[in-house]
């Protein structure tokens, strides 16, 4: 549907209505309409163009009172009120992502324009009138994102499962009065309620819960049969419009007691659908009929128009805008032949709204064949700027060809302008397939995200807001999930994908001083050097050796034998007595801390903020010499970095102001054993014996390498897809490749109490030592003494490459 040639205006629309555009608003938008022809005018959506009206275009000039009215829809939902099964997501009433519908003018004269019908008069007279509509009233609240699942791991799932959307609240057994209003009812007629629920918890399976609905005093209780544990429910109840009061009403949702202690149902909404008289509110009314009753070659009458200037539309069964209607003494009148489900939508002209202008552009085609880069940074246009210089730094110190992807340009290509996270994956498949080679392999995400679309947590617990800007995909969420286009069922990564989860153009620069001070600092001691961290439940023995046991694997088998030979901290928790970093001085635990390691690796239980050996902040991490650590938690939840309303470890490593990581990488999920005893060791031997030292390619080359050694089990494929890596992925770990000899004018000692004139040597000690790259190599050293140009003594030793001194 693009034409790469064409402008086009990127419009938004988040509730239904009729929208109107003027000459004043493309001028403002510095559209010139000196050239456009009106009768070119067309309007897209989802890829295809949709009828609209266009006032004074048969002149072919777009003038001061001319202007484009079209009717626009909502985002919403898909078959809200049923309920979902394996393997369906759940069925909300808006769309997932977001309420705004988005729709793309153009004035291609290459396009025939598509116009709106106009409903005119008949040439007979209907016999019959329509008296009432259906209407609804909604009522629902999105206060958590949580859910009943019957399996924990299955829960660690980025995609968004049968069951798992944001809900309202819980109900135990008994009974909750939930208010609705109602006006103008029709009386004697068919109203129904629902009430959208899912059990929540329960000790028991079978007939685990039993719900039933009543309306204000009646006794009556309707839809009262139970269900099983782990499902969904549309509770209905069918009653006369006669037990309805105009105003306020209740809904009594009732719980009963089953065979179960625990008896639990959350709820999602609630909403009453009545028969309410065809009467307009404030000259606006949209009214839909669903009953077979009013089918047919019908008037329709609504009541209560103040104003003459009318535009009514229908928007069923494609759109047409009426103008065969009359007023007389307040009330609108038109013929239309009805079916059920058919929807019209009535407005004052005074009171028509403006679409959401956001902007104009050409699409720069993304998946052309013509494009060549290596590296992707995709971004919001609040960070564009800063990107470019960003860029300019990767380029010249990494020797490699860069695109900077502004992420609107993904969902307009690749999602028809909607907000979601799908079309990133969507549009990096396309970059691999149609791009010259060499082919893109690092993604760098920049810019902050969160599952919390609506911003829930903003709304009803006052959390500071949380832009999306570029989003991840599910919940937990999963970036790495963006570069997985297989469909074998084995999660394999086929790029080298990170985030920097930046919120403002402080942190940004914050992680770029980071990056270049890290590649510019010289190899020293630090580069040598490597932390571990070993935790557990303290009353547990058993789990605290087997989790050091992993780490003193990581020691003595990959990073203190050769070619690495490095020196490992350790510190672990221990029972006896109860400590959380072994049994060492403070003074030794605090130097350890604070000179590092070119990897700082935690296996333990933690959270979102904490590791469970007290570790709760970064400034405990804080590197006392200014070095940046790759920095690993193996556990739960710390990289979960798309929270509405805390920030995660791994974004307070990154970006904060006492971070200073040049990588973190952790689990948006809640982390498990297996995993956390079994990466590591794969991980670490990628960088150190196998030479991965680009600390993205060895993170998806491990998690490949974890598929094909332990098999791709739910809990592999989980961890896979959400353990994620942060800070940027072209960064590689300075991990000595040569061999680095180090000696000062301190490394040679002269004991004063061996100096004896009587004899004709001098004992003397050489101290010297390895920071670099351990080979079976030998080297010379050689010793001279000089007096009055003359050398008094010349001799040189081979010694073999020490480990480290």
């Amino acid at each position: 549907w693009i034409n790469f040639n064409t402008t086009y205006l990127k419009l938004g629309v988040a509730s239904d209505g009729v929208y109107r555009i003027s000459k004043q608003d493309l001028i403002n938008l510095n559209i010139s309409t000196l050239s456009i022809d009106p009768r070119n005018f067309n309007l897209f959506y989802k890829g295809k163009t949709i009828p609209i009206f266009v006032k004074g275009e048969a002149d072919g000039s777009f003038d001061n009172n001319d202007y484009i009215e079209f009717f626009g829809r909502k985002n919403w939902g898909d078959k809200y009120r049923e309920t979902s099964t394996e393997p369906e997501p759940y069925k909300n009433y808006l769309n997932l992502y977001s309420d705004t519908t988005i729709y793309w003018l153009t004035w291609d004269p290459s396009l025939s324009p598509n116009r709106i019908d106009s409903l005119q008069q008949f040439a007979n007279l209907p016999q019959d009138t329509i008296k009432y509509y259906n209407e609804v009233v909604h009522y629902e609240r999105d206060h958590w994102l949580d859910y009943s699942i019957p399996s924990l791991v299955d829960r660690q799932n980025p995609e968004w499962l049968t069951n798992e959307t944001w809900v309202w609240g819980q109900q135990g057994v008994g009974t909750v009065n939930r208010t609705f209003t109602v006006s103008d009812v029709y009386p004697n007629s068919n109203a129904e309620a629902f009430y959208k629920i899912q059990s929540f918890a329960s000790n028991g399976f079978i007939d685990a819960h039993k719900i039933g609905l009543s309306i204000n005093n009646d006794p009556t209780v309707y839809d009262s049969s139970a269900f099983n544990k782990y499902q969904q429910r549309v509770v209905k109840a069918s009653f006369n419009s006669n037990l309805l009061n105009g105003g306020n009403n209740i809904l009594k949702t009732i719980s009963f007691p089953t065979n179960t202690t625990i008896n639990s149902i959350a709820y999602d909404w609630y909403e009453v659908e009545y028969p309410r008289y065809l009467k307009a509110i404030n000259d606006s009314l949209k009214f839909k009929f669903d009953e077979q009753a009013n089918s047919g070659f019908k008037y329709i009458k609504v009541t209560n128009i103040d104003s003459g200037n009318i535009i009514l539309y229908k928007f069923s069964s494609g759109l047409k805008r009426i103008t065969n209607y009359t007023i007389n003494q307040n009330t609108l009148v038109f013929a239309d032949t009805v079916k059920r489900g058919d929807a019209y939508y009535l407005i004052s002209k005074n009171k028509i709204q403006k679409p959401k202008f956001y902007y104009t552009k050409k699409f720069n085609n993304l998946a052309g064949n013509n494009i060549q880069a290596e590296y992707i940074l995709i971004t919001h246009p609040k960070f564009i700027q800063k990107s470019i210089e960003y860029l300019s730094f990767i380029q010249s110190h990494y020797n490699v060809v860069t695109k900077l992807i502004n992420v609107f340009d993904i969902y307009d290509q690749y999602n028809y302008g909607f907000f979601s996270p799908k079309p990133i994956r969507e549009s990096l498949h396309s970059a691999f397939l149609n791009w010259k080679s060499p082919k893109p392999k690092y993604v760098f995400l920049v810019g902050d995200a969160t599952y919390d679309y609506y911003g829930n947590k903003t709304k009803y617990f006052s959390a500071p807001e949380q832009i999306n800007y570029v989003p991840s995909f599910g919940h937990p969420v999963s970036d790495t999930w963006f570069t997985i286009w297989n469909s074998t069922g084995a999660p394999i990564p086929q790029m080298y994908i990170s985030r920097l989860p930046v919120n403002s153009i402080e942190e940004f620069d914050r992680y770029f001083a980071v990056h270049k001070n890290y590649v510019n600092k010289p190899y020293n001691e630090f580069n040598k050097k490597y932390l571990l961290f070993s935790s557990g439940v303290n009353n547990n023995p058993n789990e605290l050796a087997t989790l050091k046991s992993a780490n003193d694997y990581v020691d003595t088998v990959i990073v203190s034998p050769a070619p690495t030979s490095g020196i490992v901290r350790h510190l672990y928790k221990m029972t006896n007595p109860i400590r959380n970093f072994g049994p060492y001085t403070n003074e030794q635990i605090k130097k350890y801390i604070g000179e590092g390691g070119v990897f700082i690796s935690y296996i333990g239980h933690s959270g979102v903020q904490i590791w469970d050996n007290g570790i709760s902040s970064p400034v405990q991490l804080k590197n006392i010499n200014g070095n940046h650590s790759l920095i690993s938690d193996w556990g739960c939840s710390t990289g979960k970095f798309a929270e509405p309303d805390i920030k995660a470890f791994s974004e307070l490593f990154i970006t904060g102001p006492d971070g200073g990581a040049i990588n973190y990488n952790g689990n948006s999920s809640l982390g498990f054993t297996s995993t956390a005893i079994s990466f590591p060791k794969i991980f670490y031997s990628k960088i150190l014996n196998e030479g991965f030292t680009n600390v993205a390619e060895a993170h998806a080359l491990s998690k490949i390498d974890l598929i094909q050694q332990y098999g791709a089990n739910d809990v592999n494929k989980i961890f896979v897809l959400t353990n994620t890596l942060f800070g940027d992925p072209i960064v590689s770990l300075k991990v000595p490749s040569k061999p680095n000899l180090k000696i000062s004018e301190s490394d040679i000692i002269v004991d004063a109490s061996t100096i004896d004139d009587s004899k004709d040597y001098l004992p003397v000690t050489i101290n010297y030592s390895n920071l670099g790259r351990v080979e079976a190599k030998s080297f010379n050293i050689k010793v001279m003494d000089e007096y009055r140009d003359s050398t008094v003594y010349d001799k040189t030793f081979t010694k073999n490459l020490p480990l480290q001194s």
